[in-house]
Order: C-alpha cells, then sequence, then structure tokens
C-alpha cells in the first residue's frame, strides 16, 4: 500500500510513514514520511526548547519507576560484569576512596564536631580537658588507659578561647590535664 506525503509530495510505501491507527484501528500512517517528520520535529525543538525541556522532564518522571526496576533488573542480570567495573574503579581511585572510609568511620563511630568547643571531666582519674569532638576524645582518654567511667560534659561554648578559660579554672582547683593556652 502506498500513500503520498504530505510535506515533500512524494508517493511512498506505508512502511516509511510512522504508524497511525484510525478510529477501527487500521494503520492509515501519519501525514508526513519518516525523514520529513524527523526534519519538522527537529525544526520544532529548535524554536522551543523550553517546551522540549518540560516534555522531557514530564516523560522522565512518568517513566522513573519503570526506568528504576529496569536498571535494578540489568544490574542483577549482569551482576559480575558490575562487581568487575565497580572493583576497578576502586583501584582506579584507591587514595581517594580511603580517605573516604577514613573520614565516614570516624563520623560513624566517634561523631562529627557539631562546631561547639565542650569542656568535660574526666572525675576518676581527676582530669579536666577541652574538645570539638567529645565521642573522639573519650576515645582517645580511652585507648591510652585512663578510666573513662563517669565522663562528664560540663559546658559547650562557641569559642575555643572561652572553652580553655574555664578549663583554666578547673586546673587551677587542682585538676590535671595539659593547657598552656590559658
Amino acid at each position: 500500500m502506498k500513500k503520498v506525503c504530505s510535506k515533500c509530495k512524494q508517493e511512498k510505501l506505508l512502511t516509511e510513514f510512522r504508524k497511525r491507527l484510525n478510529t477501527k484501528g487500521v494503520n492509515v500512517g501519519t501525514s508526513y514520511c519518516k525523514p520529513c517528520a524527523k526534519i519538522s520535529g527537529e525544526e520544532w525543538a529548535k524554536k522551543n526548547p523550553e517546551k522540549v525541556k518540560l516534555s522531557v522532564k514530564k516523560a522522565k518522571a512518568k517513566k522513573s519507576e519503570y526506568y528504576k526496576k529496569q536498571n535494578k533488573d540489568w544490574v542483577i542480570a549482569n551482576r559480575e560484569r558490575v562487581c568487575r567495573r565497580e572493583k576497578q574503579r576502586y583501584y582506579d581511585n584507591i587514595d581517594r576512596y580511603r580517605a573516604k572510609e577514613r573520614k565516614d568511620y570516624r563520623k560513624r563511630y566517634y561523631g562529627g564536631k557539631d562546631g561547639l568547643y565542650h569542656v568535660y571531666l574526666l572525675p576518676e582519674e581527676h582530669y579536666c580537658g577541652q574538645t570539638d569532638n567529645p565521642r573522639w576524645r573519650k576515645y582517645q582518654h580511652a585507648s591510652n588507659g585512663k578510666i573513662t567511667d563517669g565522663f562528664e560534659m560540663v559546658m559547650s561554648f562557641k569559642t575555643r578561647k572561652d572553652a580553655l578559660k574555664l578549663e583554666g579554672c578547673f586546673h587551677d582547683l587542682g585538676w590535671l590535664g595539659k593547657n598552656a593556652n590559658y
């Protein structure tokens, strides 16, 4: 079966037109042949870039679940290939990954810095100190053989200078600690 393209006016086979069904479900083809439709679509896209962006965004949102499932299925089907790729990526960037692992480890197990300076006491050791990372400091004391039972936060400050002043007061009262900065 043949049809005439309304743009280039050439008679072509129905297979050279995009599929379009009429009300009875019969393929009658679009009015433009595939090459003319492509050119026409490109011209429209150049004239309407905002509409193209919006259309692509809507299509991606509509199919996001489909693509997620498709991606997950592909990863499962190609597990060995994915593992090889990830392993190679790791070894190509090993320094960066190890630095990130160390940072993540410290964050997970010792907490991150909260932007405050804390004055703390170790009553069993009669020790006073200041730090910006209490969990890490407690771990360091335990690693050095100090008794950390009763580890107590006295007060928190926005500046290190204020924390050092309070720590100095405790040292003046006889508490142990290393602080030559007050």
